[in-house]
């Protein structure tokens, strides 16, 4: 089940930074820095989501269908002929994606993490790790 939620979310990081370079590009006067961070990122997204998808591949397991939606994030799968479908609620899907984006972008998640973990803390939440 790991890899099956780390092919969606790096998915939908993806298609997030890509939203968000189109918008910074209108937006900014100059983008250029954060065009530049989010394109590195998302080098780094696509790295881990092909060596992901390797490991998928090796165990006969295969994503399809992912839909974005303002109810969430949903996609099927197949699990060596067990066919499934996994829902993760709207909610559950911002603080996933905003998570993985602060750690791909290389900020420091520990004033990210408190607004979603609350009872960490700021402390514990350091030595969290992706």
């Amino acid at each position: 089940m790991r890899l099956i939620k780390e092919t969606i979310f790096l998915t939908v990081v993806l298609m997030v930074f890509e939203r968000d370079i189109r918008k910074s590009e209108q937006v900014f006067k100059t983008p250029g820095p954060i065009v530049s961070a989010m394109t590195a990122a998302m080098d780094r997204v696509s790295y881990e989501l092909g060596e992901v998808q390797r490991g998928m591949r090796r165990r006969a397991v295969k994503v399809y269908g992912e839909k974005v939606s303002r109810d969430g994030v949903e996609a099927a799968y197949n699990c060596r002929g067990y066919e499934g479908k996994v829902c993760f609620p709207a909610q559950t899907a911002r603080d996933e994606v905003e998570i993985r984006m602060s750690l791909y972008l290389g900020i420091n998640i520990s004033s990210v993490i408190g607004k979603y973990l609350p009872e960490l803390g700021a402390d514990s939440a350091a030595g969290v790790v992706h």
